[in-house]
């Protein structure tokens, strides 16, 4: 999709993609399209965010169509308005449908949730900036990364002393640790501190002068990304390079048992590492 012009195969399908994604029906009050497709009912969820509207973006920007990267804000907008729980500023993971056929809803703030929804977000607030509309979306761009900052500060209240976050990530504030649904999990420990590391990038270079965005003199909650930076470089077996303890990637209120690997938790070691070396390389590791 990068270049458009170099294969008409891929511009055709991702055309086709695109279209798809704007026929899926869309929730009333917000105009959020719908994580789940007919002949499921309409549903929400934070993962939707990395991936829908980070594409809508980047095709905009490709084919300098500010209207798509205008709704791939609306989008987030969309959904952080659904699933934002305000009493505590997080994100639940899924709401609306849960009829048969279709996943029940989850009003619990699941780590992983929250740190995709974060991860989507920061994706199109850069792809707006690097497209030939940053100029003419300089409000859009600013209120994206209040929601990265408002999301980070209230994941981060929660993290243990072992820098860790739980599955959900109050649940143990709310009484509810087990070793079966609540529970550490190095996955989206992992993604969010992958998203805090991005989000202090962005903020250093808002301006020429560094973390000038909203009067800041640093960039916050970075001390705890490289805390859980830590408990992550921990956690990584030695010898087989697998991550733990981990959410099951087929089953987000389990733990994964037996040694076995998830392959999102794999990726987003990677993820963790590429976005605390581009802020070193940026900052020298000034917080």
């Amino acid at each position: 999709m990068a270049n458009p012009s170099a294969s008409s195969n891929y511009s055709i399908v991702t055309q086709q993609e695109l279209d798809h994604i704007l026929s899926i029906p869309r929730e009333n009050s917000t105009g959020a399209i719908s994580q789940r497709e007919p002949p499921e009912p309409l549903q929400i969820w934070a993962d939707f965010v990395a991936m829908a509207p980070p594409f809508i973006a980047y095709y905009g920007a490709i084919h300098q169509d500010q209207s798509l990267l205008q709704l791939a804000y609306d989008q987030i907008a969309a959904y952080r308005t659904l699933l934002l729980d305000a009493d505590v500023g997080l994100l639940q993971h899924i709401v609306l449908g849960g009829g048969t056929g279709s996943p029940p809803t989850d009003s619990g703030h699941w780590s992983t949730g929250n740190a995709w929804f974060l991860t989507g977000l920061l994706r199109v607030e850069r792809t707006i900036f690097l497209s030939s509309f940053r100029n003419v979306m300089v409000a859009q761009r600013g209120t994206l990364l209040e929601w990265a900052l408002e999301l980070t500060g209230a994941a981060w209240t929660y993290q243990t002393s072992s820098g860790f976050l739980y599955n959900y990530i109050d649940c143990a504030a709310l009484g509810q640790i087990n070793s079966t649904t609540c529970f550490e999990d190095s996955a989206g420990t992992a993604l969010l501190a992958a998203g805090t590391f991005r989000l202090a990038q962005i903020l250093h270079s808002w301006s020429r002068t560094p973390y000038s965005f909203k009067g800041m003199t640093r960039a916050p909650n970075v001390q705890a990304a490289e805390q859980a930076r830590q408990y992550i470089v921990n956690h990584v077996d030695s010898t087989t390079g697998i991550l733990s303890p981990i959410v099951n990637p087929l089953d987000w209120t389990s733990q994964l048992q037996g040694g076995g690997a998830s392959p999102e938790g794999q990726a987003f070691i990677l993820m963790l590492q590429a976005a605390y070396r581009d802020w070193w390389s940026l900052t020298g590791g000034y917080y």
